[in-house]
């Protein structure tokens, strides 16, 4: 930039003050909109995390609840077993042994 004149300086210098505010004002919009994404970017994360907690939560109800049907299930044979054995035969009812 050369100095021709007080009036051509300050018309180049007002022009480029003017690009600075238009570029300042794209950049402080750019941002904004960047702020935005983050809070939603960080709400989505947010419900993913509280979606997994409960997924987790539902599993291990699920593993307690195997475990506990499991439980039930050897109590039974357990019952089962010691039933006594009955033999039905027809020349003898003596019943259960």
């Amino acid at each position: 930039m050369t100095i021709e004149g007080d009036g051509t300086i300050t018309d180049k210098l007002d022009s480029l003050l003017l690009q600075v505010d238009s570029y300042d004002h794209k950049f402080t919009t750019i941002e904004s909109h960047l702020g935005s994404i983050c809070k939603q970017f960080n709400a989505l994360i947010g419900i993913r995390d509280v979606e997994h907690l409960e997924f987790m939560e539902r599993l291990a109800e699920s593993g307690r609840r195997q475990q506990q049907l499991e439980s039930e299930l050897e109590r039974s044979k357990l019952i089962t077993g010691a039933f006594p054995v009955c033999q039905h035969s027809s020349s003898d009812r003596r019943g259960c042994v």
